[in-house]
């Protein structure tokens, strides 16, 4: 983020926060104990909740309006949207509002799957010596991975779960081939950006003037 605006001679802004940072983590350590202990799904919801609230926090601070416009930006917010929207899944899980397994496949769809495609995509592509631009299917694969997260969310409507899971497989596998198509189109273009050129032998005329 910070990076991406000062390429755009904007100022940083709350990129950093680190009290929101703080209260985030202890909020994650809090949940992991309490999952732990298994015992206190009163301090779950709470820790879960505080969690959620802090991711949520940190990007509204973060002014990611602004740079929605760049595609690859933006798909990392959404990723990072979902953390805290999986967060307050867990939360409501475990206030009995929302079946857990649902809860669960938000942060793990939503945020590790697109996550994934996109870091992925965007390391393969530098490794490649290319610009890490993606096209328009590789960014219908995250699409689809974010649609497959909302699908197990609907599941947790008893009416609408099976249709939802299957729909959520279905999303997920052509995410994921499309995603693959992408990549593979991608690799098999020849690079704009070779290796450097190589340094000229010295001539006559480059040796005549050394001595």
């Amino acid at each position: 983020t910070s990076g991406a605006m000062r390429r755009r001679g904007w100022k940083p802004g709350y990129v950093a926060q680190a009290g929101l940072e703080r209260t985030g983590l202890i909020g994650i350590v809090a949940l992991a104990v309490c999952d732990l202990a298994a015992a206190w799904p009163i301090a779950d919801a709470t820790a879960a909740a505080l969690a959620g609230a802090a991711v949520a926090a940190r990007l509204s601070r973060w002014r990611a309006h602004r740079l929605l416009a760049d595609g690859q930006i933006a798909v990392l917010y959404v990723g990072y949207a979902w953390l805290g929207l999986g967060l307050f899944a867990r939360a409501a899980a475990f206030a009995g509002i929302v079946p857990e397994p649902d809860a669960i496949h938000a942060i793990t769809v939503g945020v590790l799957g697109r996550l994934t495609l996109v870091m992925m995509g965007g390391a393969t592509l530098q490794r490649a010596i290319r610009e890490p631009r993606f096209s328009a299917g590789g960014y219908w694969g995250v699409a689809l991975v974010s649609l497959a997260a909302v699908l197990r969310l609907v599941a947790a409507v008893p009416a609408l779960r099976e249709a939802a899971l299957v729909g959520a497989g279905l999303c997920w596998t052509l995410a994921f081939v499309l995603f693959g198509i992408f990549l593979a189109r991608a690799l098999a273009q020849p690079s704009g950006r070779g290796l450097p050129a190589a340094r000229p032998e010295p001539g006559p005329v480059h040796n005549a003037r050394r001595q």
